[in-house]
């Protein structure tokens, strides 16, 4: 792929997600933030060697990924 065909390519991706994230209203960011933080918050302890999914360390982290995909969320939410 040719430099200019991947800039093209880029630009085309940023404007298409750009506008199905002004037609999500804020209550579905919220969600989907919430969603997305809680998971990648109970995999980080995984990639340490935590033996299970439902270790303490994951627990608390999927609280925190998810709190932090809200605040996400919502932030989008007011940029667009």
């Amino acid at each position: 792929m040719r430099e200019g065909q991947f800039q093209r390519l880029t630009l085309f991706f940023f404007f298409y997600l750009n506008d199905i994230i002004h037609t999500m209203s804020r209550k579905t960011l919220v969600w989907i933030g919430l969603g997305v933080g809680s998971t990648v918050g109970s995999v980080i302890p995984m990639l340490w060697g935590a033996s299970a999914i439902m270790s303490f360390s994951s627990i608390l982290l999927s609280g925190i990924g998810g709190i932090l995909g809200i605040w996400a969320g919502w932030k989008m939410a007011d940029y667009f």
